[in-house]
């Protein structure tokens, strides 16, 4: 999925998030909008997404969808909306691309800055030995090597590392006062069991990434709130919900103001506190209810927002098997010596019905239709490829004529050995008499939108005596790479 298109797809997401904070902040455990920015997360770093019917963008349309076509019966390997017509050669970097890589390598260079100020605040700072933080320390063991310090740099606690973490508390820290230091410790703490940490670093990394869009920063900022809202949310938890009230005010107690931009840290701030110190008055005991309300807002979120339009969400999916079997069965009643020689010489090759080809068109131009006066692509020589009516009417009409033969009565494959880029066409009054033979014909789409159709042939090997001096010679004349070339020729070698 291109990079804007998950960014606004992403945006969809972060938006229904937000409505699903606004309504349920105080009503649903605080982990099930950490889950929810988890899976925003996903979707913003990850290059593929799984399809859903379910999917909004099924539901409505939204997601428009380039595909390689059917196989036509003259074997050719048509395309839809000239798809593959996207260039390999060397393209003008666009400034658009420019200005997002400047944009990217800004945001890299803020944070890469805040994560050198936790670091040096790091490695200026001095062990505790105070008795409160030993003993701490002895009653919260970690399979990671933990360790609280202390630096006159900060004036918040903060937690910093991953594989060594470190509680940094201020130098003035009053370590006589038991119940706040337990407070504190037990938040950072919190956060280091969770790895908030290392997820702060993927909000930084999708931010870097997808700074051009404002939803991306409304989430960063929310979405590092709520990490605060679930650390005091188990805090409470752990002290009892008769100590929220004796928390809230710790909180205010050490609403001192941080300096500097320390991102990739964990505070125990004044961040949001108003919001902060509802929550946690308002902090509720888990039932099941609450729980399975959680778990269903969470995967109900998932599967409508954060996965793409299914390509058999609005088409009657077609059966292979049924299909060929269905266009077999009708072959037997008037050609059953035909039907025999396909049986035992095609037996994993799969069959075009009329019907199920009429269908496969219909929902082809829908397709080509919505990529109309669209730039889907751009070559060297001709520059910048644009979807027109002449194109598309030039693709239904191959449809068609293809289509009108199995109207005719001709047997046309959709695939032959698996290999949808090899087709075969034969009519069975010719096999009866001995005359025909599956005719095999090749279309190969060259970078400059031209496309060059070979056949028919009766063997792969005859079609491939002049696919393989062509695309040599294309490959020449910038028109195939090197790779597409010899895909190309290995297909039908080993055919």
């Amino acid at each position: 999925m291109p990079l804007l298109q998950r960014s606004f797809t992403s945006a969809v997401l972060i938006l229904a998030i937000i409505g699903l904070r606004a309504l349920a902040l105080y009503k649903l455990p605080k982990k099930t909008f950490t889950a929810l920015w988890g899976i925003a997360l996903l979707h913003l770093l990850l290059p593929v997404s799984l399809p859903s019917p379910f999917s909004v963008y099924s539901i409505f349309h939204s997601e428009k969808i380039v595909q390689t076509a059917r196989n036509t019966a003259q074997g050719r390997t048509l395309q839809t909306a000239v798809a593959d017509t996207i260039s390999t050669g060397k393209a003008p970097v666009s400034i658009w691309m420019l200005i997002w890589a400047a944009g990217c390598l800004i945001g890299i260079l803020l944070f890469a800055a805040s994560y050198w100020k936790c670091y040096r605040e790091f490695r200026t700072s001095l062990p505790v030995n105070q008795n409160t933080a030993k003993t701490w320390l002895a009653a919260h063991k970690l399979k990671r090597t933990l360790s609280i310090r202390q630096s006159s740099r900060i004036s918040a606690p903060l937690t910093y590392g991953i594989f060594r973490p470190v509680i940094l508390m201020p130098k003035t820290t009053d370590w006589s006062d038991e119940r706040i230091i337990r407070y504190v410790l037990t938040h950072e703490y919190v956060h280091i069991k969770r790895f908030d940490t290392l997820f702060k670093f993927f909000l930084a990394l999708a931010l870097c990434i997808h700074w051009f869009n404002p939803l991306v920063w409304v989430m960063y900022t929310r979405a590092n709130r709520d990490i605060e809202l679930v650390c005091d949310e188990t805090v409470v938890r752990i002290f009892g919900e008769e100590k929220k009230a004796s928390y809230a005010r710790a909180l205010i107690q050490l609403e001192e103001t941080r300096s500097g931009f320390t991102p990739m840290c964990s505070h125990f701030s004044k961040n949001s506190m108003e919001e902060r110190i509802t929550a946690i008055m308002k902090t509720k005991k888990r039932t099941i209810h609450s729980n399975l309300v959680s778990c269903a807002l969470v995967a109900g979120t998932a599967i409508l927002f954060a996965t793409s339009a299914s390509a058999s969400g609005n088409q009657q999916k077609i059966d292979d098997t049924a299909m060929t079997e269905t266009a077999l069965q009708r072959l037997e009643e008037t050609y059953p010596a035909a039907a025999a020689w396909v049986r035992e010489c095609y037996p994993d090759t799969v069959w075009w019905t009329s019907e199920a080809y009429k269908q496969m068109m219909d929902t082809e131009r829908e397709k080509l239709e919505d990529l109309l006066g669209e730039t889907i692509g751009s070559t060297p020589s001709s520059g910048e490829i644009v979807v027109t009516e002449a194109m598309i009417e030039e693709q239904m009409t191959v449809y068609e004529e293809i289509y009108q033969e199995l109207e005719d009565g001709w047997m046309v494959s959709k695939s032959m050995d698996g290999n949808e880029e090899l087709g075969g066409s034969f009519h069975p009054a010719d096999i009866v008499s001995g005359t025909g033979t599956a005719e095999l014909q090749l279309g190969i789409l060259l970078n400059d939108g031209t496309e060059e159709t070979f056949g028919p042939y009766e063997t792969a090997e005859e079609m491939l005596s002049e696919v393989k001096p062509f695309c040599e010679e294309q490959v020449k004349l910038g028109n195939l790479s090197p790779d597409e070339a010899e895909e190309i020729i290995q297909k039908y070698t080993a055919g």
